[in-house]
């Protein structure tokens, strides 16, 4: 804020000027009365100077005990200001630890719930766990010169997670271990390997 003769005179600056002024709202330029407090704390959101800054470092992989108070407002003549935003800071905390406790729990609720229907799918598998063991003990003789590489370990650790998945669901679904000829799919859906399950 600039007085002139008779009016006040308002701008908004940061450290990025070159990329213009407009940037910024400014509903009202001058005044002839300094600006209610409402009115300054109607600026700083509608330009989202304090919002804006925190939500990005959020978005950036920042926690948001660290972003909260990112940015801060003080003022010698609206007194009021710093202790608006810090309110206003700290009910975005909250909210925010609220989301995140939420997620969490959520997702907690998830992992658990898949590792109780992966462990009942385990244990229906039984019946054909042997089977299945001495047919992969084959099966990895058979892959061994493609571990020589990392990229071979790694679409060697892809076939084998693909093979195990397919074999397992083929006996939960017919009661019976795979024979023949089976094309699996594997690299999501990208590969395909043929498979001689043995009669």
């Amino acid at each position: 804020a600039r007085k002139t003769k008779h009016r006040i005179v308002y701008r908004v600056v940061d450290e990025y000027m070159e990329q213009g002024a407009e940037r910024f709202n400014l509903p009202q330029k001058t005044s002839r009365s300094p600006l209610s407090l409402g009115q300054i704390i109607s600026i700083i959101d509608q330009n989202d100077l304090i919002a804006g800054p925190r939500n990005l470092n959020l978005e950036g992989g920042s926690g948001y005990e660290d972003v909260f108070n990112f940015t801060t407002v003080s003022s010698v003549f609206y007194l009021q200001l710093t202790q608006y935003f810090e309110e206003e800071g700290e009910s975005w905390r909250l909210a925010q630890e609220a989301e995140y406790l939420k997620d969490e729990e959520e997702y907690e609720t998830f992992a658990e719930e898949a590792q109780v229907a992966t462990d009942e799918r385990e244990r229906a598998f039984e019946p054909w766990r042997e089977q299945f063991d001495a047919f992969m003990a084959e099966w990895l003789k058979a892959e061994g010169p493609s571990m020589r590489s990392i990229a071979g370990r790694m679409g060697h650790g892809m076939r084998r997670g693909a093979l195990k998945n397919y074999v397992m669901s083929y006996c939960l679904s017919w009661g019976v271990f795979p024979s023949g000829r089976n094309q699996i799919e594997w690299n999501d859906g990208k590969d395909v390997m043929n498979i001689d399950f043995p009669s």
